[in-house]
């Protein structure tokens, strides 16, 4: 009895996480989302010159997340 509790208590634990995943998206601004589809498209057109540009876009969309937040609040 108590193991098949366990795995009711950790399905309903598991659908609440996939849940939440699915409903607070990591990029929320505009901005960062372009970057991110920027990012995504420079890494497929051109994977040779992307690891150096790699780092560059993630502190761009950092920093647009970021102003978002400054901004909410």
């Amino acid at each position: 009895m108590p193991l098949e509790f366990l795995y009711g208590v950790g399905a309903v634990i598991l659908l609440g996480v996939l849940i939440w995943a699915v409903a607070v998206p990591r990029l929320k601004s505009s901005k960062a989302r372009t970057i991110s589809e920027e990012a995504t498209r420079m890494q497929y057109e051109h994977p040779e010159t992307y690891k150096r540009h790699q780092d560059e876009l993630e502190a761009m969309a950092e920093q647009a997340e970021e102003e978002e937040r400054a901004r909410q609040s």
